[in-house]
C-alpha cells in the first residue's frame, strides 16, 4: 500500500491565475482585528473578511442622523441594523455619538442627514 499526497487545492480567479495552496503560498487569511480607520461618508469599506464590524462616531450633532448600507456586490446596496453597545438597542439610524456594532461579511457605507458638520466616523472589523 502506498500513501500518495493529496492534491493541493488551488485558490485565486480559478482561471489561469489559480494557485495551489502550500507553505510557500498560504491561503490568505484577515487578521483578527482590523486597524481602526477613519471613514469618509459614501467610501466603501471591504469588511468582507471580518464577522463583526465597529463604528465609532462622534461630532453628531441634534437632527443629525447616520444611515450605514451595505453590499455584497458593491452594486445594491440595502439598511443594516445595528446595535447601540451602550445600551444594546437595535438601531436602523445611528443618531448619537457612540460605537455601534453590526455584522461583517460585507462592503459597508454610509451617509448623513441633518445640518451638523460632517462627524467622525471610524471603522473596525473583528473574528
Amino acid at each position: 500500500m502506498s500513501i500518495q499526497s493529496p492534491t493541493p487545492i488551488a485558490f485565486g480567479d480559478f482561471g489561469q491565475n489559480a494557485q495551489p495552496v502550500n507553505a510557500a503560498n498560504p491561503l490568505p487569511v484577515a487578521p483578527s482585528v482590523s486597524q481602526a480607520l477613519p471613514w469618509a461618508s459614501g467610501a466603501v469599506q471591504d469588511m468582507l473578511g471580518y464577522s463583526e464590524v465597529n463604528i465609532q462616531v462622534s461630532g453628531l450633532v441634534a437632527g443629525d442622523a447616520i444611515t450605514v448600507i451595505t453590499s455584497q456586490d458593491n452594486v445594491t446596496f440595502a439598511t443594516e441594523a445595528g446595535v447601540r453597545r451602550s445600551d444594546l438597542s437595535l438601531v436602523t439610524s445611528i443618531t448619537a455619538d457612540g460605537t455601534y456594532s453590526f455584522g461583517g461579511r460585507a462592503l459597508f457605507k454610509w451617509s448623513k442627514t441633518g445640518g451638523g458638520a460632517a462627524p467622525t466616523v471610524v471603522i473596525r472589523g473583528s473574528n
